[in-house]
């Protein structure tokens, strides 16, 4: 059966969507489309990368070297870990709303990115923006937080449950004592 057994049983068993498991599945047996890969099955396919002009579309190169493929990567917030980090979304509870916001640092440009969700787990709204500024990790952080609660404040709701990937903001929020309030501008 092979070392990899466990592996591709708990991969098969993750609730996510078919097609991410799948694109798990092609891209350990090295089945993605990538040039290098059309033109080992047809002698006469060119093998330059369309994104940046490299004289290779290799696997690694389409997900990792390419600079055109890792821009639109770290803005998406998944560099670094792409290959061995597994997403587990939980749906909210019942009748509570669940606001996920994430921010990222690239050359003096930050982007950030708000998505809200019901206890169905549907997407019921959110937001993205991006900006020049320079700004250390922590303030991009809390300004995503900030637009988080612009987002959240619009739906005209009490339960709602706010979920970070940053530790330390998440920490300084959970060990203040008191209640949050937060009053939209009309």
């Amino acid at each position: 059966m092979g070392p990899y057994r466990l592996f591709w049983r708990m991969i098969w068993k993750l609730k996510t969507l078919l097609k991410i498991r799948v694109f798990a599945w092609r891209l350990e047996h090295y089945l993605l489309p990538t040039k290098d890969r059309i033109a080992s099955m047809h002698q006469h396919e060119d093998r330059e990368c369309f994104r940046c002009g490299d004289k290779r579309e290799t696997l690694i190169h389409a997900l990792k070297d390419c600079p055109n493929a890792r821009a639109v990567l770290t803005m998406g917030a998944l560099m670094g870990d792409l290959l061995i980090t597994i997403f587990l979304d939980e749906k909210p509870s019942i009748d509570k709303v669940k606001v996920d916001f994430d921010a990222t640092i690239i050359n003096n440009k930050i982007g950030f990115d708000v998505l809200t969700r019901d206890d169905e787990g549907f997407v019921v709204g959110g937001t993205c923006g991006f900006r020049v500024e320079n700004m250390q990790a922590e303030w991009v952080e809390l300004h995503a937080f900030e637009e988080s609660i612009k987002v959240a404040s619009s739906m005209h709701t009490a339960n709602i449950i706010f979920e970070t990937g940053c530790a330390s903001l998440a920490s300084r929020i959970r060990n203040r004592s008191g209640h949050y309030y937060y009053r939209a501008e009309d």
